[in-house]
């Protein structure tokens, strides 16, 4: 995760074993923290769909990795 902040990647996809089990897939958005488990066939439509909404992709950068910068 902390790799995605750094590179300001707005959506992070989990397949855990629950995910696997029950054929889904979690996503999570890291601009506002929102997680939401969808079917694993539904992926592309629901990231095409959050990605529209272009407030959803402004992820600000770790405090870390500024903190490397200075």
């Amino acid at each position: 995760m902390d790799h995605a902040l750094e590179n300001q990647i707005p959506f992070l996809l989990f397949i855990g074993e629950n995910e696997i089990k029950e054929n889904k897939v979690k996503i999570k958005c890291l601009s506002n923290g929102q997680e939401i488990v969808v079917s694993r066939d539904q992926i592309i439509e629901e990231v095409l769909k959050l990605k529209s909404d272009s407030s959803l992709l402004n992820v600000k950068k770790s405090k870390d990795k500024n903190k490397k910068e200075k």
